[in-house]
């Protein structure tokens, strides 16, 4: 058994919804292409309006509300003794009203496409002013970029420095090594294992805080995340990412000895 839509019906009761062309702010404009950008934004706000306030019409369960309305006003109708059909129908008028309100709305969408393409074609014969603005624009953000960058790297490169002493601090405290104190007050920041920063996958971990959250992790600063460290076997073989407890307990029993990291750069 074949199905019989009825497609030039379905096509008609189809809800318009308007589209609407970006195009640069309105105060890059002309005079004349802002009232045009006026005009779009006004017959755009008719649509809204008529949108929102037959809204109960253009719904998707619009009929199944109207019979449901129906139903309760039949209901009431045997309370107070009324007959039924002596009251108006939300089914009636919601199939009577809904044509009209399609047509108006698909009008209003007609005014928006002429507003639109009238707008579009203004903004066309603009280019050379707009293309002004847009390198304007953009030289600006290109100074505040470079300059915040420089600002960035220039913080890192002394947070860098300022972790020296924390890795020469923990050599002397923690792991009884003897290495030199290095005062630099710049250097590329590293980890407890004098690595850069990075993920499972060898890539550099993202600059800023999540960089000084996986150094501090290096260090055991996160609780629950314990600093791994390199150390030589009784037979000469070196181990790197040894848990420093496991490290600790092997070169307390004289199973292994700490490797001496190099003097950071």
């Amino acid at each position: 058994m074949g199905l019989n839509i009825d497609f030039d019906a379905a096509l008609t009761d189809l809800i318009p919804t308007p589209e609407i062309t970006g195009v640069p702010p309105r105060e890059w404009l002309s005079k004349s292409a802002q009232k045009l950008y006026d005009a779009r934004d006004a017959a755009y706000d008719k649509w809204v309006e008529a949108d929102a306030k037959y809204a109960h019409l253009t719904d998707s369960g619009w009929e199944r509300s109207a019979i449901e309305a129906d139903k309760a006003a039949g209901r009431k109708a045997a309370a107070d003794g009324v007959d039924p059909l002596s009251l108006p129908s939300a089914l009636a008028e919601a199939r009577t009203a809904r044509p009209r309100v399609l047509g108006l709305l698909q009008q209003f969408v007609s005014d928006i496409r002429a507003a639109d393409y009238a707008l579009v074609a203004a903004v066309r014969g603009e280019m050379d002013s707009l293309g002004k603005r847009i390198e304007e624009r953009i030289a600006a953000a290109e100074a505040d970029y470079i300059a915040a960058q420089d600002a960035a790297d220039a913080a890192r490169q002394r947070y860098g420095g300022s972790l020296l002493g924390r890795s020469w601090f923990l050599n002397h405290t923690r792991l009884g090594l003897r290495t030199d104190y290095v005062d630099e007050p710049e250097a590329t920041p590293r980890t407890a294992r004098e690595g850069e920063a990075t993920d499972l996958y060898g890539r550099p971990i993202a600059r800023g805080r999540a960089e000084v959250e996986h150094i501090n992790a290096s260090y055991g600063q996160d609780p629950g995340v314990e600093r791994l460290v390199s150390v030589r076997l009784s037979n000469g073989t070196v181990t790197d990412n040894v848990k420093e407890s496991h490290a600790s307990y092997l070169v307390d029993k004289g199973g292994a000895e700490y490797v001496d990291p190099q003097p950071a750069k």
